[in-house]
């Protein structure tokens, strides 16, 4: 029987499927929980490489999915490219993990970054599924003892309220992990930009 990984890198490799992933991450690593399997992608630009071993230390974050999920990636991958519902269907396992992971960043805690982009302390946030019958992902991102808090469904009251179809929860993602990557002052700044004036078109205050 083919392993997790077998099955990916023969298909995973189609420069659309390549592209959706660029800049979700560089190194993510991923644990199949009803097998026991764990390992890392790694996005190398024009291809995504493959370790069979999983040191959380040297990736992005990491994604805990079902070998079901690993066979439709798959079967969706072979067709040469992946339509809307399967990328909806990989944002939603990496929506949380990569939120929580970008938001340790130390640059993104503390009083200053949380004044210049205006983030609240609690904030809800949806992404809308596109697909019928499928439901909404959520999370919870609070503010708490000097740092940032990522937790799966919506939990207290938030301040603000954030609801994102499937092609702005990309460009978010996109948006940051490249400021991430860039890691400087000047990227920041631009982000935060960037940042203030998307939040008005996907966010609203509560209360």
């Amino acid at each position: 029987m083919a392993t997790s990984i077998e099955k990916w890198k023969s298909v995973i490799q189609n420069p659309q499927v390549v592209r959706f992933f660029d800049n979700l991450f560089d190194r993510v690593g991923v644990r199949i929980k009803d097998t026991g399997e764990s390992f890392t992608c790694i996005h190398r630009g024009d291809r995504i490489d493959f370790e069979p071993t999983l040191d959380e230390s040297r990736v992005d974050y990491v994604v805990e999915i079902q070998s079901s999920q690993v066979d439709r990636l798959a079967a969706e991958a072979s067709k040469g490219g992946l339509d809307e519902a399967e990328q909806y269907r990989v944002m939603k396992e990496l929506f949380t993990p990569a939120t929580a992971a970008t938001l340790r960043n130390p640059l993104l805690s503390g009083s200053l970054p949380r004044l210049f982009t205006g983030a609240e302390d609690v904030i809800h946030v949806t992404l809308k599924s596109p697909v019928a019958g499928e439901p909404d992902v959520t999370h919870t991102i609070r503010f708490n003892q000097g740092r940032w808090e990522v937790t799966p469904g919506l939990q207290g009251t938030a301040k603000r309220s954030y609801t994102l179809s499937l092609a702005e929860a990309l460009q978010y993602q996109r948006h940051v992990f490249a400021a991430l990557k860039a890691d400087n002052l000047i990227q920041w700044l631009r982000f935060g930009l960037w940042y203030r004036s998307w939040r008005k078109a996907v966010s609203s205050k509560v209360g």
